[in-house]
């Protein structure tokens, strides 16, 4: 990639950042500057120096015909220092507390298979999310549940099938729970059975109304993975 930037930067007139939209963003406009900006070719004495920045947060095309049409006057060098000092705390921050690990738990523990146990400040709260996600899922203990499945055809002709849902989604066989209609109740087996005979009453059924409305499901942003994932999901 530095071969790349610096092939491409050879006799150059603008430069214009098109990176992420965030801090981490204007820490890498930085490094691109300093393998570009020696390539440029010289402006004027008293003319400023023809680098500009970027700031979208969507690959539609208005939003980056915008963000072109608004370009500012480079990078923020206060946010890309920011970056460079969370990077330093992060790197002294794990060195100090893998050696102090290292060192404690292999006097503790003889049998340790890794000599080195290292820590990070965002290394190890992700380690953390997968042993608990672990635990659960070692721990986990099967539970039977009922659902009430009803389909309804069209009549005089049952190739037109509709499924309809009901709000309660399961229901449990858990103890000291009563019958009840409320969502937030669990049932057990008997009592959706008793749901199950009610229904199984009716053989017929009339339509009242029809509502029929449009939904809109926006895509996601750009940019933007933990929204895309929810989407995706």
């Amino acid at each position: 990639m530095v071969a790349h930037l610096d092939k491409e930067s050879k006799g150059i007139d603008f430069l214009v950042l098109w990176l992420d939209n965030d801090r981490e963003g204007e820490n890498i406009c930085f490094e691109v500057m300093g393998i570009c900006e020696q390539n440029m070719r010289k402006t004027p004495v008293g003319f400023s120096r023809n680098v500009y920045r970027a700031h979208f947060s969507s690959l539609a095309k208005p939003d980056l015909r915008a963000a072109y049409e608004e370009l500012k006057d480079g990078p923020n060098e206060n946010e890309s220092l920011s970056v460079d000092a969370r990077q330093i705390i992060d790197l002294k921050v794990g060195v100090v507390f893998s050696r102090f690990q290292t060192m404690y738990f292999t006097k503790k523990y003889q049998n340790l298979a890794d000599k080195m146990i290292s820590f990070g400040p965002c290394q190890t709260p992700t380690l953390g999310f997968c042993v608990q996600r672990n635990f659960e899922m070692n721990n986990f203990v099967p539970k039977a549940y009922y659902k009430i499945c009803v389909n309804v055809c069209k009549e005089k002709d049952e190739k037109i099938m509709f499924a309809l849902d009901w709000d309660r989604e399961r229901t449990y066989n858990q103890v000291n729970y009563h019958y009840s209609f409320y969502p937030s109740k669990k049932f057990t087996q008997n009592e959706a059975e008793t749901i199950k005979a009610e229904l199984s009453k009716f053989q017929t059924c009339k339509v009242n109304f029809l509502e029929i409305s449009d939904g809109f499901k926006a895509k996601p942003e750009g940019l933007n993975t933990v929204n895309m994932l929810k989407v995706t999901k």
